[in-house]
Formats: C-alpha cells, structure tokens, sequence
C-alpha cells in the first residue's frame, strides 16, 4: 500500500539522516541518493504516496526526475526542494513537474511536516475519488451486462461468445486501452433492449428483414451509443459502439465520411470479432469462417482480421459437460439454450454461448426451484493447460538433519 509511504531523493546524506529521522515515527520513508536511484526504488518499492526531490543532484535533476515519476507513478504527489529557487525554475516545476509544492533549504522541520501532511491528503483525495470512480462505473457496466443477459439472453450469449475473441486481438494488436474495448464488447448488444423479438428471431435464423424491421436494427449501435455516452468515462466506448458495424472501407452504420484507421480501434475490433462469430453460428468450421471475412473486400481493418487468424489456433480448449442447475460454476459457457415453461408459453431464459457470471448462476437456480428447467444444462469448462515437463523443477532432496549425540 502506498499510504503513508514517502521517498526522499537528496545527493546530500546528512540532510536524508535528518529528514528521516522526524519522519520515521509518521511515516514510512525510504532515501535515494539520486533521481536513477529513486527511480529504481520506485520499481522496487512503489508505489509512493509522496514524493520529495532535491532539484539540484548530479546527472538528472529533480525537474525532470519528478517529471519522470509523473510518467510511471502518476498518481504519485510530487514535491521539490531546492536552494536555488527562482521565478523562472519555479514556473518550469508547475510545467513540467505538475508538482503539488517547492519548499527552499534550509526547510525548518514544521514547514516540511505541514508540506507532507497537505501533501498525504491531497494523495487521499486523488485516490478516494478514483476508487469512487472505479467502482461506480465496474458497478454500471456489470449492472447493464447482467439486466441485458436476463432481458436479452441471445444478445448476452453473442457478447460472452465474442470476448475471447475481443481479448486475445487486443492483445496483439496492443491495444492502448483494452479495458475500454472490452467493455464496448460487453454492452455492444445493449439496444437489442428495444427491440422486438419477432426481429431477433429473424435475424437468428438467418432471414431476411423487412426495411422497417431493417431500420429498426440498424439504429441499434446508435442507441446503445447514446444510453452509454450518459456514463461517465465511457466517452470513448460509446464511439466503439456506435461504429461496430461500420466497415473499413467507410460502408455501413454510421452513414458517415469516417473510414480506415479514423474509425476507432475498438469498433474495427467489435466488428471482426462480431462478425467472425456470425459466421460459426452458421457452422461453419474456424478457417472457412476467416476465408469467408477474408472475401468481403474492404469490409474489416487487414490487420485486424490477421490478428484474429494468428489468434483463433491460441484459443483455450473448452471441453464439453453435462451438469444440473446446481453444479453451475461462474466460468462456464453454456452449451445450449435454456427454456422455461411459463404459463403454456415457452420462453428463453438465458442463451447458448452465455458464459456464466455469480448473478446467471443464481438467476438460474431461482428459476430451476420456482418454475423448474430440465436437466442436465450442457456446458463449456475450459481446460487447464497441460504442464509441460520443462517447465517442473526438481525438488531438492530433504537433508537428514544430524543425529543428537547419545
């Protein structure tokens, strides 16, 4: 935890023994005699909490040290020390530095302490708000996954389906924010709550629609765009959905001039992964499928659709099960879809391709006790990787200990 701990980076060893002595009682502190000293204790040690520099040291200086601690502990609050203060450093500091204080030597010992102080607040502030912040919006995204997985099963399962998928491009492609992308995966059928099951079903086996049942679905993308643009941080993924159907060459959804690499990342992503899925919903086998969106000139990112064929052969190995509601784990892709009798009107619950979460697996539960599903469900399990030989390592033989003399 990085509470109450402090790094202070000084060439001068008599001033870090003193600093550290009145502070060892509040805090924990640790000392560098240089900012590539520092640097590597931040590697080592971090994360910190407070950060104080001296600004003159040999090699690198404190401005552009603290402005390297920016870079990897941003979070990090950044003071600096100097004799040498003037208008124009202190201006360079705020700069370049976003420092959060400059204190001048000699510091007496209550001005320091007051700097650390405000300085540990301001780190809880910055982290209490982005907890708040993180938790609220991980709370909003699961929230929307599991209402569309109970309202919308079918949309549900295609959004578990495509995540491996989702994850593994992203990996190879080194998507600069791959939590943003796998979230639009996640909510990418969200407008699917609007509309008629008549038109999934249509959709489902493949027959053509209507132009009003057309339009209707076209505008999905935009609509789940709208209802998450109102979430905020999710500004970005909100783009990746309204462009998850648009095609590489400018074609499809959004009627608009935005092609190529201009259409966002995530969405030439969604796009493959969505439409590669599609196509082994159609049975077809992992390589025709690759073939098939290979065909469509222009329609995905090349190098995203490489991504997909160098991945799909990594894929962990799912192995098939037959268990009953009760054996359900949260991980487990749901081989089939799952019905219910109400009422003389058969109506799905949750949909083949699902992969089950905490929420799912009690939902289904509740159902089995009150109404009842027929068992046994079939189920995906992934399948531990097999250890390779290479990889064990010899135990050491266990050493007698010495016989006590008799």
């Amino acid at each position: 935890m990085a509470e109450n701990k402090i790094l202070l980076v000084d060439d001068d060893e008599n001033l870090l023994a003193s600093f550290r002595r009145q502070l060892r009682k509040r805090y924990t502190t640790d000392i560098a005699g240089t900012a590539e000293a520092g640097l590597a204790m931040i590697r080592q040690e971090g994360p910190y909490a407070l950060i104080i520099s001296d600004y003159r040291m040999p090699g690198m200086n404190g401005i552009d040290f603290l402005a390297k601690v920016r870079e990897v502990a941003p979070d990090t609050v950044r003071i600096i020390l100097t004799g040498y203060a003037d208008v124009d450093m202190a201006i360079q500091a705020v700069n370049e530095g976003s420092l959060f204080r400059l204190l001048t030597k000699p510091c007496p010992p209550q001005v320091l302490v007051s700097a650390i102080r405000d300085g540990m607040r301001q780190w809880q502030l910055l982290n209490i708000e982005k907890e708040l912040l993180e938790n609220t919006l991980k709370g909003s995204i699961k929230v929307l996954s599991e209402l569309l997985s109970i309202i919308k099963p079918d949309a549900y399962g295609l959004t578990s389906r495509i995540m491996p998928h989702v994850r593994m491009i992203s990996d190879v492609v080194e998507d600069p924010s791959p939590w943003m992308t796998e979230t639009a995966a996640r909510l990418c059928r969200l407008g699917y709550v609007v509309l008629p099951d008549s038109i999934l079903r249509r959709i489902h086996k493949g027959k053509p629609l209507e132009p009003e049942e057309l339009d209707a679905f076209n505008r999905h993308p935009g609509l789940a765009a709208q209802l998450i643009s109102h979430i905020p941080r999710l500004e970005e993924v909100s783009q990746m959905i309204a462009y998850q159907g648009k095609r590489f060459d400018g074609g499809g959804i959004p009627e608009d001039d935005v092609a190529g690499k201009d259409i966002p990342l995530g969405a030439r992503i969604l796009k493959v992964a969505i439409d590669y899925d599609t196509m082994l919903e159609k049975d077809l086998s992992k390589s025709d499928a690759i073939a098939a969106l290979r065909r469509q000139a222009g329609a995905y990112d090349p190098d995203i659709l490489q991504a997909l064929s160098d991945t799909v052969a990594q894929q962990t190995e799912l192995q098939p099960r037959a268990v009953t509601i009760g054996l359900l784990k949260e991980g487990m892709i749901l081989d089939q879809h799952v019905f219910i009798n109400r009422a003389g009107k058969i109506v799905k619950v949750l949909g083949r391709g699902a992969e089950l979460t905490e929420t799912t697996v009690e939902y289904l539960q509740r159902i089995h006790r009150f109404v009842g599903i027929k068992e046994p469900i079939k189920v995906f399990m992934p399948v531990k990787p097999k250890i390779d030989e290479r990889d064990i390592k010899p135990i050491p033989e266990a050493q007698t200990p010495p016989q006590e003399a008799q």
